[in-house]
């Protein structure tokens, strides 16, 4: 409409979509259903709020999920429980029979990850993207057990990543995983039962 207004020949055919789902994660309703059914063209316009300037590079987005897994028991037992797990992991006895709450080991791995958010805040950034490149790592989601009266059996956790343009999904998800890798490797608990992290979730990566 603007080149029209403008009196700008339009010499080709225009196709408009808009991003639907894109707020409630479902990210092919809209361009990426344009791109998935082979619709091509010389010029791609996204009207995001830009103040008329113009973005020639975009950030990556993954989501992950951190499941952490533990043993279910009646609440009662968290005390013994407390005890069996410090003497579990300073490697005086072999064996814990009260259960292991989930989420102690699930908020372990929680901090490590913000942790490792601050550490990647540090990585230079793509020159157009700002001082912190747009990047972030943001829990979306933490759920686990399925009784009021009992400790955890399982944790997960669910993150929405952002990536700066001069990353990979790959390369990002690989460094995820060597910093849930240095939790696990100081507890004796996590390395008898591995946490396990899966990506892409919610949609496919996009790379930057």
């Amino acid at each position: 409409k603007l080149l029209a207004d403008l009196g700008f020949p339009v010499r080709r055919r225009v196709l408009m979509t808009v991003s639907s789902g894109e707020e409630a994660t479902e990210s092919d309703l809209g361009i990426l259903s344009f791109v998935r059914r082979g619709i091509e063209g010389p010029l791609w316009i996204m009207a995001e709020p830009t103040d008329l300037r113009v973005c020639p590079v975009g950030l990556g987005i993954v989501y992950f999920r951190v499941t952490v897994h533990g043993e279910a028991s009646h609440v009662a037992n968290r005390a013994v429980s407390r005890e069996q797990l410090a003497q579990f992991e300073a490697a005086r006895t072999g064996t814990i029979n009260v259960g292991v709450d989930a989420s102690y080991y699930a908020f372990r791995i929680y901090s490590a990850i913000m942790d490792f958010e601050e550490e990647e805040g540090k990585r230079a950034a793509h020159p157009l993207c700002g001082a912190d490149g747009g990047r972030g790592i943001c829990a979306v989601r933490i759920a686990g057990g399925a009784q009021h009266a009992e400790m955890m059996d399982a944790c997960v956790m669910e993150f929405a990543a952002s990536l700066d343009p001069n990353d990979t999904v790959n390369g990002f998800m690989d460094r995820v995983q060597r910093c849930v890798g240095r939790v696990t490797s100081e507890s004796r608990w996590l390395q008898s039962r591995p946490p396990r992290v899966e990506w892409p979730i919610v949609h496919a990566a996009i790379e930057p």
